[in-house]
Formats: C-alpha cells, structure tokens, sequence
C-alpha cells in the first residue's frame, strides 16, 4: 500500500505511518459481523427513559452477560458477553436513553452469526419485556429529534450536540440531534488489507444499486429515506466524507487527505471541536490516537483499523431473517468484487446516483441483479449461506 506519497504536511505525513504500522499487524481472517441499532420504547412506543434502559440492561447481566461501565459513576453503558472474545457480543446504548446497539461477534459463516445475533435479540426482547417496555426495530423513531426525550446530559452526547451546533448555520438547531431518531443496521467484513483501495472503490460503484434495494426491506418509502440523509448532509455540509464521498475516486491517499478535513468532534472544553486537521496543523492532545478516536468518519463505506470494512448506509431492518439478508447481501457482493466482478457505474456516475436517491429520487436501474450477483457469490463460499437472500 503505497502510503510514501505524503511528502508535505505533517498530519498527513504522521496518519499515513500510523495506518501503516497498524496495517503490518493486521492478520488475515475471514469474518462478517454486525451492529443493529434498535429503539427501546415504553409500552405506548414513545422513547424509553433512562430509568427503564438502565433497568433493561441491569435484567441483562447473568452468566453471559457482565455490566459494562461508563466514565460517570453509576451509569450503566451496556452489557457484554463474557466469553473473552477479542471483540464480544455486545448490548449497549448506541444513544441513551432509547437507542440501543446488538453488536454481534465475528463469525466465520452467517450460519454462525445467525445464532449468535438470534440469541443476543431474543435476550433482549426478553429483558425489555419484564420491564414492561418494547423494541421498535424501525428505521426512525416516531418523534423528531428535537424532541426532549431524545435528549442525554451524559457527556459524550451532549460534546456530540455542541459540535453539531457549531457546524450548524446560527439558529438552525433541529439537526443536531439527529442521530438519536435514526437507527441503521451495519455489517462489517473483513477484507485483505492490501486490496483495500480497488475493493472499495469497486464497492462504492455498486451502492446506488443498493440504496433502494435495503430501504424497501427495511419498509422505507423515499421520502422517509430523504429524511434519513437529510441530518448527515446538512450538518456535515462541509465534510467530504459523508454519506458517498465526495472525492474524484476512492484510495488511501484520498480517504486520508480528506480526513484532515474532517471535523472532528470535540466538547465546550475542546478548542479543536469542530475544526479539522488542516485548520488545526495538530492533532487532540498531540495524538494520532486521539484523533482516530474523535474524527466522524461519516462515509457509507468505512475502513476500520481492526481489518474489517464497515458498511453503513442501510437502515435498521425490522426482523432478525432481514438483518441478515443484509448481511448476505454485503458479504456476497465483497465476495463478487474480490472474484473480479467489474460494476457498470464509474465512482463520480455512483456518487451522483447516490445522493439523488438518497435525497428522494427513484431508483432509476434494476436492482434485482444486484441481489443475483451476491446469491451466485454465496454459493461459491460452500457454505449455504445463499438462502438468507431467499428470506
């Protein structure tokens, strides 16, 4: 991975040797995990309060499950499986009080992630149950984001508010919340890291196929998928990375450059708080660590430094058979690039696509060959794992 390039710029120069060094002890793995976002809700479908979610959690912990704590005393931020995993199955807020995340393991076959997601949700249901309280597995919530129940005083949202607000036009302040009235399911794959760049940019071009084809699973009409997108873009008007980024093509040396100019994200106390690297020409705390951890990588297709790429654009599904569906579908279509399968659209055609139908377009292509293509990939895995998409 040519990462040499960077000749000029500091933080450019200093993020380049840190990916390359965590890139040297990647080891190569073959796994599909996920990240479902669900709301907790009271028995009348309103947002749960913290009372209720700390209770739901505090119901969680037995054998399995063990309390995870929070930079505040006494608050609970989730539960985790107690199997010592490098990276275990998780139930914990993804924005308190009422969003919640089930993040699964990684697996080696969706056969695998099947069982362990499954058993993960229906702890979960069980739980919410006892306290009287449901879970709404639905792409948004039913009250809009300014409304009061959606707010947290715990700090790290409320730093995630002021940032917001900052970016923000004065005045306009019904976006910065957005985040808590929006729930997606996300899947991550591991890909080899030396073929990050051509995977992903070859994936990219497939997403406006996409766009339609999981928001009609997840039930959402285009107007409701404008109003998914319509957060992100008006308070990130300004990144380059959000939503399908806004670059000429996708590589290492273009997704780093437009990270320095990426606000990062940061609270009253932060001076860096919604100013990017190339304002700045430091990073938070002098620390490329730092900075990892408070940049708001916002594009659909995103890079993780555990080797795994995470994909981000479809909406929370309303059943466990469509959660996986969706991660059938990711997994075959990486499996197709990765046997050389070449998408029609060019990366600016695919950017432009996307954002017209995010923004409420039709889709203007067949979407049902984008489905064939990951079931004939499937099948090549031996695994059985094409039926998912037959659910």
């Amino acid at each position: 991975m040519p990462l040499n390039r960077y000749k000029d710029g500091a933080c450019a120069s200093r993020l380049a040797a840190f990916l390359e060094e965590r890139i040297a002890l990647l080891k190569p793995c073959d796994s599909v995990g996920v990240e479902h976002e669900t709301f907790l809700c009271m028995p009348d479908k309103t947002p749960a309060t913290e009372e209720l979610s700390q209770a739901v959690f505090r119901s969680l912990a037995d054998d399995r499950f063990r309390l995870l704590d929070s930079d505040e005393p006494g608050f609970i931020s989730g539960v985790e499986a107690d199997d010592h995993g490098t990276s275990p199955t998780r139930i914990a807020y993804d924005h308190p009080p009422h969003l919640l995340e089930i993040s699964s393991a990684p697996h080696h076959s969706l056969n695998d992630l099947h069982n362990n997601l499954g058993e993960a949700w229906q702890l979960l249901l069980a739980a919410a149950a006892h306290h009287g309280a449901c879970v709404e597995s639905i792409p948004l919530v039913s009250v809009h984001s300014t409304d009061s129940r959606l707010l947290t005083s715990r700090k790290k949202w409320t730093n995630l508010r002021y940032y917001r607000r900052k970016l923000l036009a004065a005045g306009n302040v019904q976006f910065e919340n957005y985040a808590a009235a929006i729930a997606a399911t996300q899947i991550h794959v591991a890909l080899p890291a030396t073929q990050y760049p051509a995977v992903i940019e070859k994936l990219y071009r497939l997403e406006p196929q996409i766009l339609s084809v999981t928001a009609a699973w997840a039930g959402m009409n285009p107007s409701q998928l404008r109003q998914r997108w319509e957060g992100y873009a008006t308070v990130f008007a300004s990144s380059p990375l959000v939503g399908f980024p806004h670059l000429g093509d996708w590589s290492i040396e273009g997704w780093l450059t437009a990270l320095c100019r990426t606000p990062i994200a940061g609270g009253p106390c932060d001076a860096w708080a919604a100013s990017n690297l190339d304002q700045t020409g430091r990073f938070p705390h002098d620390s490329v660590e730092s900075f990892w951890s408070a940049v708001r990588d916002l594009q659909i297709i995103r890079p993780r430094l555990s080797g795994t790429v995470e994909f981000r654009a479809d909406p929370a599904m309303p059943t466990l058979d469509a959660v996986m569906k969706v991660a059938a579908l990711r997994l075959g279509l990486c499996e197709a690039i990765l046997n050389g399968y070449e998408p029609r659209m060019s990366f600016r055609e695919a950017h432009d696509e996307w954002w017209r139908i995010a923004r409420g377009g039709l889709a203007g292509h067949d979407t049902t060959d984008v489905v064939l293509l990951a079931m004939n990939a499937l099948k090549g895995r031996a695994h059985q794992e094409e039926h998912y998409l037959m659910l």
